[in-house]
């Protein structure tokens, strides 16, 4: 399946599609940063996925995160009971990353007023 990936995108397609995941990816980071929002990720060292610790970023467990997002219509990556992942890809539209932005904002906030 990657021999056809690469044969159909091109080495030029598959870098595009590279730089674009590791920028929606970085943006996130930034973005979620401004609300304490805490990683497992690896600053320094990392592409298309970005791990979110929980109960550190002020979020009661990783079902309710899923819950959450469940509600837009949107899936998370639920590894273990205090992490969820958000991956990044080539069909990841700026809209998309904003989306996930706005929920996490609105879930801090929500948190902040009880």
């Amino acid at each position: 399946m990657a021999s056809f990936y690469m044969q159909w995108h091109g080495g030029n397609g598959l870098k595009k599609i590279a730089l674009k995941a590791r920028f929606m990816s970085q943006i996130f980071m930034e973005e979620l940063e401004k609300i304490d929002i805490i990683f497992n990720t690896d600053r320094e060292n990392y592409f298309d996925t970005v791990s979110i610790k929980v109960e550190e970023s002020g979020f009661t467990s990783a079902d309710y995160l899923l819950a959450q997002f469940h509600k837009y219509g949107i899936n998370i990556r639920k590894v273990d009971n205090n992490h969820v992942s958000v991956s990044f890809d080539e069909m990841t539209s700026l809209y998309n990353l904003d989306e996930l932005i706005e929920i996490f904002y609105s879930l801090k906030k929500n948190k902040m007023m009880q």
